[in-house]
């Protein structure tokens, strides 16, 4: 698989494919797929393949902030044709790779994603990948699994690319043309073997000889101090089986402050939402008429309540929640954009809010249920203490 690629590295072509690899991989992180995509129409096209205006925007919008990260930039150096160019020209690079790779076979293995995505802290809970949460968080941001599974393949694809060219040794032709005569070389070899016994007797050693070599090499002769023990392996699962937890002892690790975080549940809420997205470069004029047409649903939906999922079937821009009549399931703060976030859980269970803007385009939202933070009894975490207990 990795043939064509450890070939290209011996050719002059290597270096630019690295640096080619390495800008779109600065631009490209896990908001980037988070984000809606192949949306607004096609910027261009390479060999074939379109690269939409959402593609660029968020491509622009990652090396913005990565700007921004870094301090020390203008507002003017954030909207320069010059960073829009280099964005656009990180998106043809990384497709010129994307069809490289696909013409040399090269593929991710399933569960090489599986393990990628289950490393994604966003989609755990309490440590560990949940299927619901990874629905749920891309159902949030418009976006199917698929969609998703789809744009990580190939960053991971570009990963192997690049590792594929990084670690292949670099051998000057001279060296290696030296190499292949040596190697190719046939030579005639004669030997014979001496036994040392046949010469032993011949040896004369003097009356001292054993002496003074003993002497002078007490090294040799020198035997390391040894001593004689008796042990015993204790298990620790055994040992903690034994130790007795008494009542106060939960009480009191239930009661300290450093603990109080880890029984209080967070907040979470349910909430379904009508997006209308504002195109790439609307007029003033356009972005208040889309608005105003939020608006005007918000005022529908808070007079019939009842008939939210059906006009959002029909309304919302959202492809990963329209079908499911606008609803992104449950969800805890950190999750969504700011501005939506923000919304929702100042909202009481079946308030309306909006329009709410966010880089998505406006929204009308309904909060449809809420799970307050809920503190673990010590009963429920009895269990897990008197285990920690034991341990310590």
């Amino acid at each position: 698989m990795l043939d064509g690629f450890r070939s290209l590295s011996q050719t002059w072509v290597a270096k630019v494919v690295l640096v080619l690899i390495t800008v779109p991989f600065a631009l490209f992180g896990l908001e980037y797929y988070l984000r809606q995509g192949g949306g607004g129409g096609a910027v261009l096209k390479v060999d074939g393949v379109a690269i939409s205006q959402s593609e660029f925007r968020d491509a622009l919008r990652n090396q913005q902030q990565q700007m921004q990260n870094a301090g020390g930039v203008d507002s003017a150096s954030l909207s320069s044709p010059a960073l829009r160019y280099e964005a656009m020209n990180a998106l043809v690079n990384r497709q010129l790779l994307l069809k490289y790779a696909d013409d040399h076979h090269l593929t991710i293995p399933d569960q090489l994603l599986v393990d990628e995505i289950s490393r994604v802290d966003v989609f755990q809970e309490n440590g560990k990948f949940s299927q619901s949460r990874y629905e749920q968080v891309l159902r949030a941001q418009g976006m199917t699994p698929a969609q998703f599974e789809k744009r990580l393949r190939a960053d991971l694809k570009l990963q192997l690319e690049q590792e594929s060219l990084t670690t292949t040794a670099w051998v000057p032709e001279q060296s290696l043309d030296a190499f292949l005569k040596l190697d190719g070389q046939i030579r005639a070899v004669s030997t014979a073997t001496l036994g040392s016994a046949q010469f032993l007797g011949k040896v004369k050693l003097a009356a001292d000889a054993v002496k003074k070599y003993y002497e002078a090499h007490p090294n040799e002769f020198r035997i390391s101090e040894q001593v004689s023990i008796q042990y015993l392996t204790l298990a620790a699962d055994q040992l903690a089986a034994a130790v007795t937890v008494l009542p106060e002892e939960l009480r009191k690790a239930y009661a300290d402050p450093a603990n109080q975080s880890r029984w209080t549940g967070q907040e979470m809420r349910r909430a379904r939402h009508i997006l209308l997205t504002v195109p790439n470069g609307a007029s003033p004029a356009q972005r208040q008429s889309i608005k105003q047409h939020a608006q005007q649903l918000l005022v529908r939906l808070q007079a019939h309540p009842e008939q939210f999922a059906a006009v959002a079937k029909v309304e919302s821009q959202d492809p990963g929640s329209a079908s499911q009549g606008g609803d992104l399931g449950f969800f805890a703060r950190g999750t969504m954009t700011p501005p939506f976030e923000k919304a929702v859980f100042a909202l009481n269970k079946g308030e309306f809010s909006g329009p709410v803007e966010t880089d998505f385009g406006y929204h009308v939202i309904q909060v449809t249920d809420v799970h307050e933070a809920k503190r673990l009894s010590l009963e429920e975490v009895t269990p897990q203490l008197t285990a920690e207990i034991r341990r310590q």
